[in-house]
């Protein structure tokens, strides 16, 4: 069970509040900048392209910046970073500020979640939360980091707010997230002569698996609670959020 609130916790929760707030309003004051970015992406390969040799660098730093704010589409950088890089660097670059990303909403979010969990939610929601992502809910993460969805890189905050250890998240999304950069790095390199039919076929392949999902989610539960009695044979008797 988790612990009564403490003081701490409503610090963290008002440092926390101030940060978002100032997100928004840098997001609101810079929104033009960002509008014609999203618009015009061949913009902001030029915009990278300026710092030269530094370019690798500033890449990785958008991009972790975007999966940290998670309100922005990552992957407009991700398929940029195949007409900027190539192939292979541009995946390569694209996973890093992925797991640059990935790594700081999980670790610093995990103490936010936790603070927050104390102050608004009663333990036993919170216990029934663990005791799902303990049974199954690991495997659907590992589903929303694989499979290009609405939550994007949100997904990271959910998984922040899991029992699981931070280590094993990580690789969840190491191995999940691969799959997504390499395919959208490789329409980055051919991004000027894909034909309007090719771009309905990947959107096609995309609705597909989101249905293959929703028509399978009985069997899917069942695979997952199978796996995860191998995976975790005794259930844990710790808190809902495990700050270890």
């Amino acid at each position: 069970m988790l612990k009564r609130p403490q003081p701490i916790d409503y610090v963290v929760l008002a440092i926390f509040i101030i940060v978002i707030m100032a997100i928004i309003g840098l997001i609101i004051w810079q929104w033009p900048l960002l509008e014609h970015f999203i618009s015009f992406p061949e913009q902001l390969r030029d915009y990278v392209d300026d710092f030269g040799i530094f370019a690798p660098i500033v890449f990785v730093g958008l991009y972790a910046l975007l999966v940290i704010l998670a309100v922005l589409p990552a992957y407009l950088l991700n398929i940029a970073s195949g007409a900027m890089f190539g192939f292979w660097q541009g995946v390569a670059l694209s996973w890093l500020g992925t797991m640059i990303g990935a790594f700081f909403v999980i670790v610093v979010m995990r103490r936010v979640a936790l603070s927050v969990m104390r102050i608004l939610i009663p333990n036993e929601k919170i216990e029934r939360f663990g005791r799902f992502v303990q049974k199954y809910g690991w495997f659907y993460l590992f589903l929303l980091y694989l499979i290009p969805n609405p939550l994007g890189d949100l997904v990271n905050y959910v998984s922040a707010a899991s029992r699981l250890k931070i280590h094993k998240l990580l690789i969840m999304v190491a191995i999940g997230r691969l799959p997504t950069l390499i395919l959208f790095a490789g329409l980055g390199t051919r991004i000027q002569t894909f034909s309007w039919w090719q771009w309905v076929i990947v959107g096609a392949c995309f609705l597909l698996l989101i249905a293959l999902f929703i028509l399978f989610r009985k069997q899917l539960n069942r695979f997952a609670e199978n796996l995860s009695v191998r995976l975790f044979p005794h259930p844990p008797h710790r808190s809902a959020v495990d700050n270890r």
